[in-house]
């Protein structure tokens, strides 16, 4: 997929598609500096959206991730989406 993924390992016994471990995905590309457009963050939202996950789905809990995350899932999702 991309080169430059993310400093982010699920966890052992785990296939990577849970929200929390792609949101955590998500954390690792925003306190790296990356742009929602980089690809790191849109490795990561290629992956969110083949999981089934959105912004809007059940599993997604806004307040748990903050503000500044969920904004940030938000725009590489939307970058993602109009790059398909």
């Amino acid at each position: 997929m991309y080169e430059n993924k993310p400093y982010f390992d699920p966890k052992e016994g785990t296939d990577g598609c849970s929200t929390a471990e792609i949101a955590a995905e998500f954390a690792a590309c925003m306190k790296r500096g990356d742009s929602p457009d980089s690809p790191a963050a849109q490795s990561a939202a290629a992956q969110w959206c083949a999981c089934g996950c959105g912004t809007e789905h059940p599993a997604f809990d806004a307040e748990a991730y903050g503000t500044g995350t969920t904004n940030y899932i938000t725009e590489a999702i939307e970058f993602y989406k109009k790059g398909r």
